[in-house]
Formats: C-alpha cells, sequence, structure tokens
C-alpha cells in the first residue's frame, strides 16, 4: 500500500479529466472555479492522510480477521478461476459499498464526515475527491474485512479498489456522455448527479458505485432526463480545506434522518 500519492499518476488522472470536460462538457467549463483550491488539496493531501488511516484501521483488524478466517473457505476460492472470482468480488463489493454508503446519508455520526464530499455546488472529476479521510477509510476496511474472510486474494482486492476509484472520478466529471448502451447495467455520470442533487431532506437517491441494480431492488433509483440544477447540502460545511478536516469533530451538526425527500 502507497503511503504517498504518486505524482505521475496525479498528473496523468488530471491532464485526462481535464482534457475530457473541456473537450465534452456537460456545462460551461472554468478551469480555476470557486473552491478549486480546497479540491486540489484533498486530491493531493487527502489521498495521503486516507492511505495512512486505512492502513492504521487495516493492522488493527488484521489480526482478528485472520484468527476467525476459515482456511478452507480460502482455499476453495483460490481453486476457482480467478476471472470468476475477480467479478463475484466486484459485485460484492459494489453491494457493501452501497449499503455503506447509504449509512453514511441516514446516520448522523457518518453524515458527520460524509458532508463534506456533498458539499460541493458545483459538481466536476475535481469536487469528487472531495472527502474526508476518515470517511473513505472506513467504507475500505469493512469492505476488506468482508472480502478477506471471504478468502478473496490480495491483488484481486487492490485491482477491485483502483477499479471502483476511478470510475467514481467519472462519476462525478462534467461530461456530456450518456454511455446510452450501458447506462441501464453501469452507473453513469447521469445517474450519479443526481444523487448530488440538493434535497429537502433524507438520504437520497443512486448510492451504488458501479451498479445501479442495488438503487433498482432497494428502491432508491433516480434517474429524470438531464442532470440537477442545483447541487450541495444544507448542512453547514464550512469553506477551506482544514476547516473541513476539522469540522465532523466540532459540535453538532442536522444529518438527514428520514426516507428519500424531494429534489429541488
Amino acid at each position: 500500500m502507497d503511503l504517498l500519492p504518486n505524482p505521475v499518476g496525479l498528473v496523468v488522472l488530471a491532464a485526462l479529466f481535464i482534457a475530457l470536460e473541456r473537450r465534452f462538457p456537460y456545462r460551461p467549463w472554468r478551469a480555476l472555479r470557486p473552491g478549486w483550491r480546497t479540491d486540489a488539496l484533498h486530491l493531493v493531501v487527502t489521498h495521503t492522510l486516507e492511505q495512512l488511516s486505512t492502513l492504521a484501521l487495516v493492522v488493527l483488524v488484521w489480526f482478528p480477521v485472520q484468527a476467525v478466517k476459515s482456511e478452507r473457505l480460502s482455499a476453495w476460492v483460490a481453486s476457482q478461476p480467478r476471472l470468476l472470482v475477480a467479478v463475484a468480488a466486484l459485485v460484492l463489493a459494489d453491494l457493501l459499498g452501497y449499503w455503506w454508503h447509504r449509512l453514511e446519508h441516514v446516520v448522523p455520526f457518518l453524515w458527520r464526515f460524509h458532508a463534506i464530499h456533498h458539499s460541493s455546488e458545483r459538481l466536476d472529476w475535481l469536487a469528487g475527491l472531495r472527502r474526508h479521510p476518515v470517511a473513505a477509510s472506513a467504507g475500505k476496511v469493512v469492505t476488506f474485512v468482508v472480502l478477506t474472510l471471504l478468502g478473496v486474494p490480495k491483488d484481486i482486492l487492490g485491482g477491485g479498489v483502483v477499479l471502483l476509484g476511478l470510475w467514481a472520478v467519472l462519476l462525478h466529471a462534467n461530461v456530456r456522455f450518456r454511455f446510452a448502451p450501458l447506462r441501464r447495467v453501469l452507473a453513469t455520470p447521469d445517474f450519479h448527479h443526481w444523487h448530488h442533487a440538493r434535497v429537502d431532506i433524507g438520504p437520497g437517491w443512486n448510492f451504488a458505485g458501479l451498479f445501479p441494480v442495488w438503487d433498482r431492488l432497494f428502491g432508491t433509483y433516480l434517474v429524470p432526463e438531464g442532470r440537477p440544477l442545483l447541487y450541495g447540502t444544507d448542512t453547514d460545511v464550512p469553506e477551506g480545506y482544514l476547516a473541513q478536516l476539522k469540522a465532523p469533530f466540532l459540535g453538532e451538526q442536522p444529518a438527514p434522518l428520514v426516507e428519500p425527500g424531494a429534489v429541488r
């Protein structure tokens, strides 16, 4: 696990999505839109903090997980075709991600951290990287524990993390791609932008990171035509990077606690 961001990888990621958003914008593209400095710090610094906190949590749960892990189950999983194991792990990871994400919207303590991610009022690839390192790490560790207990190999786990991470950046991008042939089976920017629509109250919609089938099954699917006019959250989230890191630990913040509300 890398403890520092890969500078080359970050430059390539930035160059790719800046080029896509500038060439194929859904809404007018601005290089230096409000909040870009805060989000750039999230891109670089939060990534490092997230890696460190994830490593700390993994170390904390490692020995308990190994103590209860079934060697027979691990051997059986290892005997299966790797492609089958990889696909099954990806589907299960996305299901776990769906429920963790939904919990972040209804459990007040979790929402205190996740609200940082929803505070962006303009959505693009960089805004999608605005997240609190504690929230990002916790979700990863939950998936790590479950898949490790099931015997999924570490390299498949790592590959899934990379794929889901890159796809998450695409979901927030300000691009006009509709992905029409795939939009019924894969999450798209149209799908995820409605998740970031400002809502009156409630956890909202479209929690899946890769497969919208979970939202269809559990009644949280919403994809009207076009994209929302307003993004953000009614929760009071401060401006500035350090203020956003400290906000979940200071005072009380209101959290949505009921079923999905009406999109403005």
